[in-house]
């Protein structure tokens, strides 16, 4: 191997750990005081305390920590309703999937959203169900499946 190739490696090897400080820096150094801010303009005081900030695999925001209930629930929806993408998208960049992993998981993200947004939180992905014939099933009809990506339900 020459020189070159060497320095490409080395790049090419440490790009994950780029990566992933990337997004721990954007997450500290840019979302976090704008969260902090958008919590402040919401009423809710979060200098000085300590609190995690969890996003599970729906997109769904968790907050634990020093706050009240009432003050989790609120900042969980003002930073859901205001963060939820920028948040989503350096978890994604953080993390060591494949192309197709990524897309899978994107695709189960964008589909959930749907679903909790369609049905007014009612359906989620336990109420699906795709037989052989690829025919989904567990919806209400008023959604109708046809809005559904079917590329969602293809086993790969």
């Amino acid at each position: 191997m020459d020189r070159q190739e060497e320095a490409y490696l080395k790049i090419f090897a440490n790009l994950h750990d780029y990566e992933r400080a990337s997004a721990q820096g954007r997450i500290q150094d840019m979302l976090l005081p704008k969260m902090k801010e958008a919590l402040g303009n919401a009423g809710i005081h979060v200098h000085e305390k300590e609190f995690i900030i969890e996003m599970d695999i729906y997109g769904k925001i968790i907050i634990t920590g020093d706050l009240s209930d009432e003050e989790k629930q609120k900042a969980a929806s003002v930073l859901e309703e205001q963060f939820a993408d920028e948040l989503w998208d350096c978890h994604m960049q953080a993390l060591d999937y494949t192309t197709a992993e990524f897309d899978r998981i994107n695709a189960f993200k964008e589909l959930s959203s749907f679903l909790r947004k369609s049905t007014g939180g009612q359906y989620s992905w336990k109420d699906i169900s795709v037989d052989g014939n690829g025919k989904i099933s567990g919806l209400p009809q008023k959604i109708g499946t046809h809005y559904l990506p079917f590329t969602c339900f293809q086993r790969r």
